[in-house]
């Protein structure tokens, strides 16, 4: 049986994002070589081989869906889900457009 834990990311700046804090998501081990980091918040979630592997793509991930809802407000209204979405990214990190 897989143990979740939660897992504080340190996550790097990039072009479109500065983040202002850690993001708090789950690590489960689900094999050996299988690890999957993600967010009951966010909805999404990321698989690798390492762990190193599964927070890069928990990271693009995070990055496309900030940049996508940020460059949906301005032109679309957002559902509830997504206002919450956004809101706890905008905790995180600050989008750069």
């Amino acid at each position: 049986m897989s143990d979740r834990k939660r897992l504080d990311m340190k996550l790097s700046n990039t072009e479109k994002v500065r983040f202002k804090k850690p993001f708090s998501a789950y690590l489960i081990q689900t094999g050996e070589d299988n690890f999957l980091v993600g967010s009951h918040e966010l909805g999404f979630s990321a698989t690798g081989k390492t762990l190193t592997e599964a927070s890069q793509f928990f990271k693009a991930k995070f990055i496309e869906l900030a940049v996508d809802l940020e460059a949906k407000e301005r032109y679309a209204p957002l559902t509830g889900k997504e206002r919450d979405k956004l809101a706890l990214i905008k905790e995180t990190c600050e989008i750069i457009q």
